[in-house]
């Protein structure tokens, strides 16, 4: 199509020109005032269709973030290269995302927390708004700094002098220049100098756009929060090998917010803070650590796997490098976890210790099971041996004795 007004031209008589309200560039839609309003429309649709396809499913927090940062939001990202969101564009995309995130729950940790890596207690979840930024801003960087073509020369007139941020080294009247830098030129300036500000150490074309995003939502994270999460070991207590629900539970551990009745209490949800267990106040740490049954049971798992540093994590919080260990502590934190559960949702106390164990046995047994159809035999014993663990007719079999927890 030619881009021609509805007005006919001095051209209309000698040439048959079709004419048209917009014209498609590489997919995008754009008028003669930009790009075409229906483009983010069509974004904001179709994210709205993956997340409500999405929420069927009962995804962990790791392969939720994975879709909300590819699947979902990559045609964003596209069209983000040259064109900004509005502001509402923006905002609905990341309350969708968040939502889809939490399960429609409250947030329990803030975005810029929840941008680290993971092995700062992140999910290098996408922030909307930087992200859009900083991809525009690279794939203008990318042309300053590239070879000669038409659109170099493009984005040196429309950054007018304001180029002397970007290039130092550019003459600025060497050529024509814009006397009204468009609002697309000037806010990448703008977010280049606040980038410069906040990681100046930081190269924004040759890092990735996941460590940048947490380099530029780091100062934003409550100094409390940044300390709490500095004395947790993430790559241990989530590794990539836990399944999922083990994974996000630790990772709920790790930022102490599990729903216990002293957070609870604070917001007027449960008269009391009191642990269902033992007269004492529940907290994240109380309920895991030093309630009754907590301890009887962590004594009884460190007796029956001697070596595995079981008392080690429970005294200090450090894991051992075992795959067996790390999965071996997620798995029995979550049994005392889900025997709180239980004794919340009874009315009375739960301290009976064998039930717990059974749970851990299966728990244990179910997973490696899976494992092992998953990975072959030779794969599977190279990858969890362990004394406690071994395969005998292609079954898993575990170590695993109640009279040695006596």
């Amino acid at each position: 199509y030619f881009f021609i007004d509805s007005a006919d031209t001095c051209l209309s008589p000698f040439f048959r020109l079709q004419k048209s309200d917009s014209i498609r560039i590489l997919g995008l839609d754009f008028t003669s005032y930009g790009i075409s309003a229906s483009v983010w429309v069509s974004v904001l649709e179709e994210l709205k269709q993956h997340v409500r396809e999405a929420q069927e499913y009962d995804l962990p927090l790791l392969e939720r973030r994975y879709l909300a940062q590819t699947v979902f939001c990559g045609r964003a990202w596209y069209v983000c290269h040259v064109v900004q969101p509005p502001l509402r564009v923006t905002r609905s995309m990341q309350s969708l995302l968040g939502s889809f995130f939490w399960s429609g729950g409250t947030e329990l940790v803030c975005r810029a927390a929840l941008g680290q890596p993971r092995n700062s207690g992140g999910f290098a979840f996408p922030s909307v708004s930087v992200r859009c930024r900083l991809l525009a801003l690279r794939f203008l960087l990318r042309l300053l700094h590239g070879d000669e073509c038409p659109a170099r020369d493009l984005a040196c007139y429309f950054l007018g002098t304001k180029i002397r941020y970007l290039l130092p080294e550019a003459r600025l009247n060497s050529a024509p220049q814009v006397l009204n830098v468009p609002a697309f030129y000037s806010t990448a300036v703008a977010f280049y100098r606040h980038a410069q500000q906040v990681c100046p150490d930081v190269d924004i074309l040759e890092s990735r756009v996941v460590d940048l995003t947490a380099a530029l939502l780091l100062p934003l994270v409550p100094p409390a929060r940044l300390a709490r999460s500095s004395r947790v070991s993430w790559s241990a207590i989530t590794a990539s090998f836990l399944p999922g629900h083990l994974r996000d539970f630790m990772w709920r551990l790790g930022w102490r917010v599990l729903p216990t009745r002293d957070r609870l209490e604070r917001w007027g949800m449960v008269p009391s803070s009191t642990c269902p267990n033992c007269p004492l106040q529940e907290s994240n740490q109380h309920v895991l650590q030093q309630c009754v049954i907590a301890r009887v049971f962590w004594r009884a798992v460190n007796t029956g796997f001697r070596g595995l540093g079981v008392n080690r994590f429970v005294t200090s919080g450090r894991c051992s490098r075992s795959r067996f260990a790390r999965l071996l502590i997620a798995a029995g934190a979550f049994c005392l976890w889900r025997n709180r559960c239980e004794a919340v949702a009874a009315g009375q106390r739960r301290r009976a210790l064998f039930p717990i164990l059974e749970r851990l046995y299966s728990e244990l047994l179910s997973f490696l099971s899976e494992e092992l159809f998953f990975l072959g035999e030779e794969e599977f014993l190279r990858q969890w041996s362990c004394r406690f663990l071994s395969v005998i007719n292609g079954r898993v079999r575990l170590a695993f004795h109640l009279a040695w927890f006596l």
